[in-house]
């Protein structure tokens, strides 16, 4: 109830200032108990009824961005029962509806003159004096219904107890029979950082001030107890206050509740505010994440789970676990999705999984092998989702007994899952823009330094980027190509093949053509492109391709092509063919006339011997392929017989290797097979000849030499005998014969190899010769100090008959000369020379200008030389005599 001279604190709450003031201050003189303070926005009117005490709020309507609906809903959060009148100027049904729906006191609308401040005053002064009434009366149902709390009452100076529930020696830690005799002894169980502001309310209440305050108590609980105090003084019917009432509720755990959402709101903030989230540096993020939620939900064991579904099958990767004892993370481990379907059911179906016992619910008990090693008892599970699919779950484990999980801290587990899939976000976020980063380098480090055509196409098959190298090779402008489609650089024959290269990129991903390129000056060049579909990093299609110009691979081609069928022909005609046989599968392929040659085509090594080889040569070429797979060789030569047709045997010269590899162990061999058989026929026949020569050399060596020597023998006896002119004749002509047989046999002979070979020096071979021969009135002259390798007997072969030839035809005063050429040397006389047209002729057997020559002299100089693979011919020398001259020798190093 309102007392004589109780003053009435009164809000008033308007945006416009000028009607507010006139209006607190007619109210005040209506009634001079009224103390109006007035304020012109709810911000300030919220904080004025949050430090202060009023007995009555009075608001407009209208007040900015809120309305005094709005204002009423809010204080009613916190001040349920406060007298609140709505004085507005928007009258109406509606409005005053909404208003005592919200829990409005009273509605009064504004009206001109200064009658409706009389109604106002009176309508504020029955409203609070309802509000006391109605409060006295509810103190003391409180003090009935509420007896847990602590019930009190003392003298108006506090000097006395009247009054305490027995509920204050639980609450305070202290007894009532101590307080009885000490009065303020309560004090002693009150917070030593609490007791001064807890005096100072006592001061003002005795001062006839209500108030609430709270405070810590029970110092046998270290304080840990926190009570919310009403005091207020009680009136006694007289003008004079002499005590004072009121009661202590226990907020502990309220204030724990507080507390617990402060935690929760400044983690979260913190959380989502970490530069690890935000930049998308996910383990870190995870790393923190763990470490706080295991701080405000006071667990031992936090971690975060991810779905992985990359492989075969969908598991659930612990990419974070976090232990407190330790303080130390790890990465955990791996559940098989598909072994826990209600689990995940249950994870699709709720924000959050709150399992008191997690052995007993049925969302986490098939868990049960994970939970009893783990020693868990209790889980709070927030679900990370991500477009609506369960992406993955962060687990917040107690250890030991059960435990209720309370609704905010069901939210705050949400509220973190919520963090990590941002952090998730975020990662994938940072990945796109490091892939993008990637790419764009990429591609900026191929555009500029790629020597071929480059170039990226939208989805649409649009230009979107090229290289410079489009601008050279095309000659058109980057801003006449930015009006330009891929087929506006191709020819008419080329542009559907075009059309459909780009299709088959977007369906397929690759594509390849061949395609004519036309400049802008109408040049077509051949080119060769190659494309793939790309995601770009931001989520678009791609198409990137390379184009290459191919005009010298395709003149390569043709190139090939001609030395194809150039070879084609040249193995045709020498009946010749290129083979190769996979030494593990023993497969062969072959190119040439095959089948002419070997009379069937076959297709490995069995089929060859079966089918092409004749089947009395079979056993050497096995034996070649034996050592060929033994390795005791690499390479293949052999010569067998075939039959191509029932009536011809043709012999082969078959020729090959194996290919060796760097990197591979030989795996092929390879080779050349010839037909011989026409060679086969010539050195049968050249046996043949040499043999009728072998023949004729022994008749000659032996069946004229016997009869030879029988007539010297006669004529030496003949001459002793008788002393005739006839017989120097016969001398003279058995001499001859006897040159003539000579000859024969060394020319017969000279066609064999040459003989072991020496370092000689042709300057003193040359002189050596010269002692040798008969040369009459002849000089010699010897320009020449070289050494070669020759067949000693050979070489004095070819001086000593150059000699001979020299005296016969040049005269026995001829003076002969050895000198050096470049590559060879010669030798020469200052004789009559050779007859003109006979350079070539005196080489042949028997040829000679000299009736006393047998003509076999110079035919055995050049078989001489032929054997050391030199030349010789023959010419006029300085002197005007004949000259022969001896090229492509080889000197050797003194």
């Amino acid at each position: 109830m309102i007392e004589m001279g109780e003053r009435i604190r009164v809000l008033h709450i308007d945006d416009e200032p000028d009607f507010a003031e006139t209006t607190a201050a007619l109210l005040e003189s209506e009634d001079s108990l009224f103390d109006i303070e007035t304020v012109n926005s709810v911000s300030d009117g919220l904080t004025r009824i949050a430090d202060g005490r009023f007995d009555c709020i009075v608001s407009d309507y209208d007040l900015g961005d809120w309305t005094g609906i709005e204002l009423l809903k809010e204080v009613r959060t916190e001040y349920p029962e406060l007298p609140f009148i709505l004085f507005t100027g928007k009258g109406s049904e509606e409005v005053a509806s909404q208003a005592f729906s919200a829990g409005a006191t009273d509605y009064l609308q504004k009206k001109g003159g200064t009658g409706q401040h009389e109604l106002l005053a009176n309508r504020i002064q029955n409203t609070v004096k309802q509000y006391q009434t109605t409060r006295a009366q509810q103190w003391l149902v409180d003090l009935v219904e509420n007896t847990d709390r602590v019930i009190f009452s003392f003298t108006a100076d506090w000097d006395d107890v009247l009054f305490m529930s027995s509920s204050y020696e639980e609450v305070w830690g202290r007894t009532i029979a101590t307080l009885k005799s000490a009065p303020t002894d309560f004090l002693q169980g009150i917070h030593p950082d609490d007791r001064e502001k807890v005096r100072r309310a006592m001061d003002s209440v005795s001062e006839g001030t209500q108030l609430d305050i709270e405070f810590r108590v029970n110092p046998d609980e270290d304080y840990g107890r926190w009570v919310r105090a009403h005091m207020e003084p009680i009136g006694t019917g007289t003008e004079t206050e002499n005590r004072i009432g009121g009661f202590a509720a226990d907020i502990t755990e309220h204030r724990r509740r507080q507390d617990r959402h402060k935690r929760q709101r400044e983690t979260l903030l913190k959380l989502a505010t970490d530069d690890a989230v935000t930049s998308g540096d996910f383990q870190t993020a995870v790393q923190r994440i763990t470490e706080a939620a295991a701080h405000v939900l006071e667990v031992p064991r936090v971690n975060v789970w991810v779905v992985d579904d990359a492989g075969d099958t969908e598991v659930l990767k612990c990419t974070d676990h976090y232990e407190t004892q330790t303080d130390s993370h790890e990465q955990g481990p791996v559940l098989v999705c598909e072994d826990y379907p209600a689990y995940l059911r249950a994870l699709e179906s709720h924000q959050a999984i709150d399992a008191v016992d997690a052995l007993a619910d049925p969302r986490t008990a098939e868990l049960h092998d994970y939970l009893t090693d783990n020693d868990i008892g209790a889980l709070l599970d927030g679900t990370l989702r991500s477009e609506g699919d369960v992406i993955g779950v962060v687990c917040h484990e107690h250890v030991g007994e059960t435990r209720e999980w309370t609704d905010d801290e069901i939210d705050f587990a949400s509220d973190i899952a919520d963090i990590v899939h941002r952090a998730l976000r975020n990662r994938e976020r940072r990945k796109r823009e490091e892939e993008l980063k990637q790419y764009r380098s990429y591609i900026d480090r191929v555009f500029d330094t790629i020597d071929d055509v480059f170039f990226v196409l939208a989805e649409d098959g649009s230009l979107i980027r090229w290289n410079d190298i489009v601008t050279k090779v095309t000659g058109y402008t980057d801003s006449e190509i930015e009006s330009m489609d891929p087929v506006d650089f191709m020819t008419e024959a080329d542009r559907d093949e075009t059309v459909a290269a780009i299709e088959q990129v977007i369906d397929e991903g690759h594509a390849q053509l061949e395609a004519s390129v036309v400049t802008k000056d109408g040049t077509t060049i051949p080119y060769e492109f190659v494309a793939n579909r790309v995601n770009h990093p931001d989520g678009t299609t791609r198409i990137v391709g390379i184009g290459r110009d191919i005009s010298a691979r395709l003149e390569r081609e043709q190139k090939l092509k001609r030395i194809r069928e150039q070879m084609a022909f040249a193995l045709d005609i020498t009946d010749s063919i290129l083979w190769a046989i996979d030494l593990e599968t023993e497969k062969s392929t072959d190119y040439g006339p095959t089948e002419r040659v070997f009379g069937a085509e076959p297709e490995g090594i069995d089929d060859f011997m079966a089918n092409v080889v004749h089947p009395d040569d079979r056993e050497t070429v096995s034996k070649v392929f034996a050592e060929i797979r033994e390795r005791k060789t690499e390479e293949f030569n052999v010569e067998f017989r075939t039959v191509p047709s029932p009536d011809e045997t043709r012999w082969v010269l078959s020729i090959g290797y194996i290919r060796n590899d760097e990197t591979q162990e030989p795996d092929r061999l390879v080779g050349l097979a010839t037909d011989v058989t026409e060679r086969r026929k010539r050195e049968r026949e050249l046996q043949r000849q040499n043999d009728r020569l072998e023949e004729f050399t022994s008749v000659v060596s032996h069946d004229l030499r016997n009869p030879l020597s029988v007539a010297e023998g006669r004529l030496r006896l003949a001459q002793v005998d008788c002393d005739s002119e006839h017989l120097d004749d016969v001398e003279t002509a058995l001499a001859r014969i006897d040159t003539l047989v000579t000859d024969l046999l060394t020319l017969a002979r000279e066609g064999e190899e040459a003989g072991g070979q020496d370092i000689l020096n042709l300057g003193e071979v040359a002189r050596t010769c010269w002692k040798t021969v008969e040369t009459a009135d002849a000089t010699l002259e010897i320009e020449l100090d070289h050494q070669v390798r020759a067949d000693r007997s050979r070489l004095r072969q070819l001086f000593e008959n150059c000699y001979r030839n020299a005296v016969e035809h040049g005269g026995e005063a001829v003076t002969i000369t050895v000198g050096h050429l470049d590559g060879g040397f010669y030798i020469e006389d200052d004789g009559s020379g050779i007859p003109e047209g006979d350079n070539e002729e005196v080489f042949k057997a028997g040829h000679s200008t000299n009736t006393e020559g047998t003509g076999f002299g110079l035919s055995i100089i050049q078989q001489v030389v032929e054997v050391h693979d030199w030349n010789i011919r023959a010419t006029t020398g300085s002197a005007g005599g004949a000259r022969f001259e001896i090229t492509g020798v080889k000197f050797s190093e003194k």
